[in-house]
């Protein structure tokens, strides 16, 4: 639904000023983008409004973000699959109440982070190799962050992303 979108956006946007457009495969990819971040987002918020924890939502769905966009981790093929899978996780989290695992979550989330990150992250941005490293240590920062704010809401985005890094195979 969201790759079909995006391209009937993109080649109207190519048809309305051909000159002055990028093709409409480079239009299409970052329509896909958006309109998934977006699609996920509202989801996400009106689901947390829906259920009463708004606030929490926000809470989890920035801190996966945040994290996400500097440790890369596994991606689904499909935007609509990605936009189900990560409103359904990211809805789920503040409904699960963890409060004596917090520090543990985030002492496993920043290991992991340190041993995995970043992966794939050049499916969300282009990175060199020598930048890398840079992007580990600011994941592994971005954890541990919550050592001193001590959320519970942090701890559980942070745990369901670093586990997203684990190497998946595909058969």
């Amino acid at each position: 639904m969201i790759d079909s979108m995006a391209g009937r956006m993109a080649e109207s946007l190519k048809r309305a000023n051909p000159e002055r457009t990028a093709s409409v495969a480079v239009m299409r990819f970052s329509l896909i983008l958006l309109l998934n971040a977006l699609a996920t987002v509202a989801l996400c918020l009106a689901i947390g409004w829906a259920t009463g924890r708004l606030a929490e939502t926000a809470v989890v769905l920035a801190g996966f973000v945040v994290l996400r966009f500097f440790s890369g981790g596994f991606h689904l093929k499909s935007s609509d699959a990605c936009v189900v899978f990560s409103t359904a996780i990211i809805s789920a989290l503040p409904h699960l109440s963890v409060p004596d695992w917090t520090m543990r979550l985030t002492i496993a989330s920043a290991a992991l982070a340190a041993l995995l990150a970043p992966t794939k992250v050049e499916n969300q941005i282009q990175v060199s190799e020598g930048h890398k490293p840079w992007f580990k240590l600011i994941s592994v920062l971005i954890v541990c962050t919550n050592f001193a704010i001590g959320s519970e809401s942090l701890a559980k985005a942070f745990f369901v992303q670093a586990l997203l890094l684990i190497p998946m195979r595909r058969r």
